[in-house]
């Protein structure tokens, strides 16, 4: 749990960055496997894993935030323009 609270507060570049880096990591971790020899450390691999599995979450979620604060912005806006427009002129309705 300490890895995800220090995950989520990088920020977007810095999680592209360590994503890069555990991948690079975990490359190296499989071809020593797939040479034969043991790993310094085998629980490390399955870690590497999930934390790569983590950042791509966070990068996930963070994603969606921005898209949906995009996306209320632009329906807020839309909402002011049609108040605006639906509002009778009042020179028009006293001319009876």
């Amino acid at each position: 749990m300490k890895i995800t609270k220090e995950l989520r507060a990088l920020s977007g570049e810095e999680l592209r960055s360590r994503k890069a880096e555990l991948q690079y990591e975990l490359l190296k971790m499989n071809a020593q496997v797939a040479l034969g020899t043991n790993p310094t450390n085998p629980g490390k691999i399955g870690q590497t894993k999930k934390n790569i599995a983590r950042i791509f979450t966070l990068l996930a979620e963070k994603q969606a935030k921005t898209v949906s604060e995009a996306v209320q912005k632009k329906v807020n806006v839309q909402k002011s323009v049609s108040e605006k427009a639906e509002k009778p002129k009042a020179s028009s309705a006293k001319k009876k």
